[in-house]
């Protein structure tokens, strides 16, 4: 059967969509009376209907996000970053599941990139991108500090899934980061660069405490349409 399945069963249920035939097909037009009858001397019709359904549902939630038990945060930062990135962690271990980019098995050898990456957004509740100045470019005569490329293609990558509002910008305080236009209108969030006579975890508490309200107020993603 096709989709007219639910609507067979129950002819209160209208059809949800229409299909076309591309190659020679077998179509059995029977009303929903006649079904029952058929159904009554033949009960193994059920079974199979029943087992086209569960494949058709197993299929469907392919494309669903399953809601997360606890907020799920995946954090974006270069190499260089790692340490902040970590601190940033261990300071929302009781306010939600952080996941950063080189833990293991995130983007696994042989892999390509671009799909795991599809996978961590689709499992992601939060976003967050530390703009660490890596790198130096040279525009326009002027010389400007700003972060990795892939940094900025993957904060842009979990915007246009989760929203901007659930992708984070983290920046250096009193540091000029020069960041793409496209992101002019995105409020950051500031962390400190702790000196080596700081502890660093003192250093970022007030930017944690941050990420932990907002993160706290927005609660998990209810599905892939969540976006605001």
């Amino acid at each position: 059967m096709t989709v007219g399945e639910m609507s067979a069963i129950n002819p209160h249920i209208s059809r949800s969509s229409t299909i076309e035939a591309t190659d020679l097909t077998v179509a059995w037009k029977i009303s929903h009376t006649r079904l029952g009858e058929v159904g009554r001397i033949h009960p193994e019709l059920w079974r199979l209907i029943a087992l086209d359904l569960a494949s058709r549902l197993e299929q469907r939630n392919l494309f669903v996000n399953r809601v997360n038990a606890r907020p799920r945060v995946f954090m974006i930062c270069s190499t260089e970053a790692l340490a902040i990135a970590r601190t940033i962690r261990v300071g929302l271990e009781h306010t939600a599941e952080i996941v950063i980019w080189s833990d293991e098995k995130i983007f696994p050898p042989g892999a390509y990139p671009i799909e795991a990456l599809e996978e961590q957004v689709n499992q992601a509740d939060f976003g967050i991108a530390l703009a660490e100045p890596d790198d130096l470019i040279r525009s326009r005569d002027r010389k400007a500090a700003v972060p990795r490329d892939n940094v900025i293609f993957e904060l842009g990558f979990f915007m246009s899934r989760l929203g901007r509002h659930r992708s984070l910008l983290l920046v250096p305080r009193a540091i000029d980061v020069k960041l793409p236009s496209d992101f002019k209108g995105l409020i950051p969030i500031t962390y400190e660069k702790a000196p080596k006579s700081k502890d660093l975890s003192v250093a970022l508490g007030p930017t944690i405490d941050k990420i932990a309200g907002i993160v706290a107020d927005m609660g998990v993603s209810s599905s892939l349409t969540d976006v605001k």
